[in-house]
């Protein structure tokens, strides 16, 4: 039996098909990564999935129960926590949780056993008489993830949780997720970060509402046969247009301050020769070396190949 299950899920909006035949599988227990381009049909994907939508067409199973004819059953067995999550700012810490524990219809002991376990577990014991409205970015992240587990969910569908979250919130946030997971939680979430998909143990590329690419982090770094050479230097926008344009790189990628420059294999003449088209551009190069693809090279890659 599967956590989740779907065939040839189909949804359409006017003449945009958002989710076109999708077939996914995941695994109970399984901590599933989704990526994509904006526009890809992900967050469509996740609450079709949840129930908030309904699909033209295909099949729906969570834990083997039909999620299309038995959206209440199924509906109790997700927690949900999209991008904006719909905490109500007016209301306390204490009031949001006590909120959405009446709308999941939580016996009152199960609710206040939950509710002081959450609360210790996210570390906002201190904070149970704060508005919502009060608390910062990452303390109102962890308050609606509480929020969504207070029905003590099997699968937890997440929508790009830590997107616009401080660093140490975001390390704070991971912590309570893999906690669940070691309690045997099977999680689902979107994110535009490669260092999360990364700990997925499986991650699938959606692009124009399908699935191309469903495997694990270690092998979808081995579908770039090759190596990068990585170049760090102040303008790595200008350096990428100064070596696409010479024909001879078809594949720069830019990661933060540097660049990466796919090659067939860790020639010292790549170097050479990437470094003489970069200073005959005006460009200083402050550091080359060859590296690995990374899950940010094989999903840039991958992208373009699917666009051209």
């Amino acid at each position: 039996m599967f956590a989740v299950e779907t065939s040839g899920l189909i949804k359409s909006f006017d003449t945009t098909e958002a989710v076109r035949g999708v077939d996914l599988r995941i695994n109970k227990g399984d901590l599933f990564g989704l990526i994509g381009p904006d526009g890809a049909g992900k967050t469509t994907l996740m609450r079709l999935l949840t129930g908030v939508m309904t699909p033209d067409s295909g099949s729906i199973k969570i834990f083997d129960t039909d999620a299309i004819n038995r959206k209440t059953e199924t509906g109790m067995m997700i927690g949900y926590m999209p991008q904006r999550f719909s905490l109500y700012e007016e209301l306390t810490v204490d009031e949001n949780l006590e909120f959405f524990a009446a709308l999941r219809s939580v016996e009152k002991q199960r609710y206040l056993q939950q509710k002081d376990y959450l609360l210790k577990f996210t570390n906002l014991e201190p904070f149970t008489k704060r508005l919502a409205g009060k608390l910062s970015g990452g303390m109102k992240q962890k308050l609606g993830l509480a929020c969504t587990l207070i029905h003590q969910p099997q699968l937890l569908i997440l929508d790009e949780p830590t997107t616009g979250v401080d660093p140490v919130s975001r390390r704070e946030f991971w912590q309570i997720l893999d906690s669940f997971l070691h309690q045997g939680m099977t999680i689902l979430l979107s994110t535009p970060y490669m260092d999360e998909a990364d700990r997925c143990t499986t991650i699938a590329l959606m692009m124009n509402g399908t699935l191309p690419v469903v495997d694990t982090p270690r092998h979808m770094k081995t579908l770039i046969k090759g190596t990068m050479l990585e170049v760090v230097l102040k303008e790595p926008l200008r350096a990428k247009q100064v070596l696409t344009t010479t024909g001879l790189y078809t594949h720069v990628h830019i990661l933060g301050d540097r660049i990466h420059v796919y090659v067939d294999k860790p020639d010292p003449g790549y170097i050479t020769g990437v470094r003489d088209v970069l200073n005959n551009g005006g460009l200083t190069v402050d550091q080359t070396g060859f590296t690995p693809p990374t899950l940010e090279d094989v999903f840039v890659s991958i992208i373009e190949k699917e666009r051209a």
